[in-house]
């Protein structure tokens, strides 16, 4: 009896041994299946993410050259822009020279003739007295009356040559104050549509970069 209780109870434990070896070996495969499928999924989640950041590096890429190619032809119009107002500057200078040399050649010339009437005034002051030191008993009342022709005619002649003088010196003169009231405005307009011009780049530059930029230009420009 004791032999067969021991073989009973071997028979019973070697059972109860498969059965939970072969439980043991089953939720270790389903757990072996289910960390493969985990593992698999997770390498899937991994390799779209990797997609989805290749294709936002591409899109941020692509943003960056367009901005590159944005800012180059921007600086390449500045460039231009400045170019074309030196280049204007320049010309409105050499037009204000221009009219100063005229002036003071027209000046120098006023001058000359200025000292050859005095020159003359005097030279005929010297005739007239060696004339009336001479010929004081004959001809003075000729000489008088020709001396105050000739007097009347130069003052005249004088007098007609100071306004037209005068004349021309307020025109030049008129005429470079417009020029300087022209060049006031021309130099307003040109900062006016810099800035405007500025503005509108800004703008543009903004609409490009995203929302939170804009805001961000947006400050700085109004700074």
């Amino acid at each position: 009896k004791l032999l067969v209780i021991r073989q009973l109870t071997s028979t019973l434990f070697q059972a109860e041994f498969s059965r939970a070896k072969a439980s043991l070996a089953a939720r270790h495969a389903a757990e072996l299946d289910a960390l493969r499928h985990r593992h698999s999924q997770e390498i899937w989640d991994l390799q779209s993410q990797l997609e989805d950041l290749r294709a936002r590096v591409a899109v941020c890429d692509s943003t960056i050259d367009s901005k590159d190619r944005l800012i180059e032809s921007l600086t390449a119009a500045a460039a231009a822009e400045r170019t074309k107002r030196n280049q204007q500057q320049q010309l409105f200078h050499w037009r204000v020279a221009a009219i100063d040399r005229k002036r003071e050649e027209f000046a120098s010339r006023l001058a000359a003739m200025h000292a050859k009437r005095a020159m003359m005034r005097n030279a005929f002051h010297t005739w007239r007295m060696s004339i009336v030191n001479n010929w004081r008993s004959r001809v003075e009342r000729a000489c008088q009356a020709r001396a105050r022709e000739v007097c009347e005619a130069l003052t005249r002649d004088h007098e007609a040559n100071t306004q037209a003088l005068h004349e021309t010196i307020r025109q030049q003169s008129a005429q470079i104050a417009v020029m300087q009231t022209q060049r006031a405005g021309f130099e307003d307009q040109m900062k006016r549509a810099l800035m405007r011009g500025v503005c509108a780049l800004n703008m543009e530059a903004m609409g490009m970069f995203g929302e939170e930029r804009c805001s961000l230009c947006v400050c700085v420009v109004c700074v």
